[in-house]
């Protein structure tokens, strides 16, 4: 239901800025639930059930080019 939801969703949240905290980076694979690799991911981590949420957490150590950032009233259409 949507209150089971939401507290995932925070709690996820919660994990997220714990790991930034500490260093690391974490990145959320929405395309690779909603394209249809669940199959895959229940196979790979031995579960019976469709994962819901997938995320991967690391260090990055080297530098990367940031992308660029835009103005909000750039890309209002009025």
């Amino acid at each position: 239901n949507q209150k089971i939801w939401l507290s995932i969703g925070r709690l996820a949240e919660r994990i997220f800025l714990e790991f930034s905290n500490s260093g690391w980076q974490t990145s959320i694979f929405v395309a690779a639930i909603e394209m249809g690799f669940n199959k895959e991911v229940q196979k790979i981590i031995n579960i019976s059930q469709a994962p819901q949420l997938l995320f991967a957490v690391g260090k990055v150590d080297s530098l990367h080019k940031l992308t660029p950032r835009h103005n909000q009233e750039e890309k209002i259409i009025s």
